[in-house]
């Protein structure tokens, strides 16, 4: 896993500077930057000869042989064939060798452009099949090449200077860290629980502006800020721990200035760290605060390594990813401790009752005529269905407000 992540830095710092150069090669001899090879123009591929690791070439390179067999499908029975997994077993050895991309370059020629390739490495992201993308850091290192490719596509005449947001590393629903998914924990994914996704969504689309497109990965950056911003801000205590140091190991001073921040700023949180002690070693520290919030994602953070993500070997400092976690967790215990309306404060409700104002007169009315209820005609005189001014209509005569038989003759 380790070479998974040195691979991930490299692959960024060498795609930063490359992009980079072609920029200013650009820019130095007046030619624009194009997708493909074109007359006075700079083509972003010549710009990609960046390395790839061999295990991922491969995975690649079978997505990339199933969407070519699917295409030759599709064409010669005139209908789309749906994109799925396929297993080694149905490929053909000798053409699935020769799509194997040994840099990003011939990734995206091989592909047949930027624009399908990435469409194949979002594939690859949403399937998470197959042994090697099993894991958080190989999950990251195709987000990683797909966010070089959508950069490259956006540094272009076409693409308008697009970029390309990567995974967040929460859940952009709660406080969950997140794992071959690039918004979403298990508990509020979309496919996963969708209960527990659209209920969440719900209530928090209600705090957001109207957006163009509800869909999952379009609302989830928007839904990942708003979450944040539900809680005070950690930044006085940032600026305290940076001024006096308190930055490492077993600083006693640090666990117990964080608990004291938590008690006086998030108080649905303190209610669930009661018992929890300053004097103790650093990581035991953290990880009885997560196992405190919730005890199954304490064992995911132990077993993908609590001292990569809280310790010194971390690229943040530790205090820093558990005041975030602190702080969204108390946006999200927000969210779901607001009190929802019910009964007769809820606006349905409300018009039920105008409803059934409009069918005691109505129905009054046909009674004092000489005739039966017309349930039809009151319906299409209100301007709703049949069927709902019938069930408001039995229990209006259940509850005696209106009487079939008062107003006939003897």
């Amino acid at each position: 896993m380790r070479n998974l992540e040195r691979a991930e830095q490299r692959i960024r710092r060498q795609f930063q500077a490359n992009l980079a150069t072609a920029e200013r090669d650009a820019q130095e001899r007046g030619l624009r930057i194009t997708k493909t090879y074109r007359a006075n123009s700079i083509c972003i591929l010549d710009y990609l000869s960046i390395k790839l690791l061999k295990a991922f070439a491969e995975e690649y390179a079978s997505y990339l042989f199933y969407s070519k067999q699917q295409a030759a499908k599709a064409r010669l029975t005139g209908k789309r064939v749906a994109s799925a997994r396929i297993e080694q077993r149905e490929l053909n050895p000798a053409g699935l060798r020769k799509l194997v991309p040994a840099d990003l370059k011939q990734l995206v020629i091989r592909a047949g452009g930027l624009s399908k390739a990435i469409t194949i490495l979002r594939t690859m992201l949403g399937a998470r099949g197959g042994n090697w993308l099993s894991s958080y850091e190989a999950v990251s290192y195709v987000d990683c090449i797909l966010g070089c490719c959508e950069d490259a596509a956006g540094a272009t005449n076409s693409g308008s200077g697009r970029t390309y947001q990567s995974l967040l590393p929460y859940c952009a629903l709660c406080w969950r860290r997140i794992e071959q998914s690039r918004f979403y924990c298990q508990i509020h994914h979309p496919k996963q629980s969708p209960q527990g996704y659209y209920s969440m969504r719900r209530a928090l689309l209600k705090l957001l502006p109207p957006l163009p497109e509800r869909n999952f990965r379009s609302v989830a950056l928007p839904m990942y800020g708003t979450l944040m911003s539900l809680a005070p801000s950690h930044s006085l205590i940032n600026k305290s721990l940076k001024e006096g140091e308190a930055l490492k190991g077993d600083n006693l001073d640090l666990t117990q200035k964080i608990l004291d921040f938590v008690e006086e700023k998030y108080p649905l949180t303190h209610q669930k760290l009661y018992g929890i002690k300053a004097n103790q070693n650093w990581l035991r520290f953290c990880l009885q605060v997560i196992r405190s919030l919730d005890d199954t994602e304490a064992y995911y953070w132990q077993a993908k390594g609590l001292d990569d993500w809280l310790g010194p070997k971390s690229p943040v400092p530790g205090w820093a990813v558990l005041l975030t976690v602190l702080r969204r967790h108390e946006s999200y215990e927000t969210v779901i401790q607001k009190p929802k309306p019910r009964g007769p404060s809820v606006g349905a409700v409300n018009k039920n009752e105008a409803i059934r104002s409009s069918i005691v007169k109505l129905a009054r009315n046909q009674i004092v005529g000489g005739g039966g209820v017309n349930q039809a005609e009151i319906a299409k005189a209100i301007g709703v269905s049949r069927q709902r001014v019938s069930i408001l209509y039995k229990e209006l005569v259940g509850s005696g407000l209106i009487n079939p038989d008062a107003y006939q003759s003897d």
